[in-house]
């Protein structure tokens, strides 16, 4: 099992995304309870996913690491040879529901793509 580790500057972003083809990064807000619950969320998800995923977490408010300022937060990005291929915004109340729709969501894109790794 990996472990998720912050991003703190653009050169470890763009690092991150240039040497794994595929990278969860969620966004926060520090302080955030809805980010919190994501961070719950991401946490549980990583348990049960493919050790070759790279997991990330990017603080939303410090735009120069990605060079914009994320629309949402929480928000957790996929990113598939550098680009982004998935995209979700927001958490539920319950942690197993965030962990199913996230699963999902994942798994459709990824299969879509013709993709197969253990989400």
């Amino acid at each position: 099992m990996s472990l998720m580790y912050e991003l703190n500057s653009r050169e470890e972003f763009e690092r991150a995304l240039a040497a794994n083809e595929l990278v969860i990064v969620e966004f926060y807000q520090p302080g955030s309870e809805e980010g919190a619950i994501l961070s719950e969320t991401v946490k549980e998800l990583e348990k049960l996913i493919d050790p070759n995923i790279l997991v990330c977490k990017v603080n939303a408010l410090r735009e120069d690491i990605t060079g914009e300022k994320p629309s949402h937060t929480p928000m957790i990005r996929v990113y598939y040879q550098g680009e982004i291929i998935f995209e979700q915004k927001g958490v539920f109340e319950n942690l197993e529901v965030n962990i199913q729709v996230l699963r999902r969501g994942i798994r459709t894109t990824l299969a879509s793509k013709g993709v197969k790794v253990r989400v």
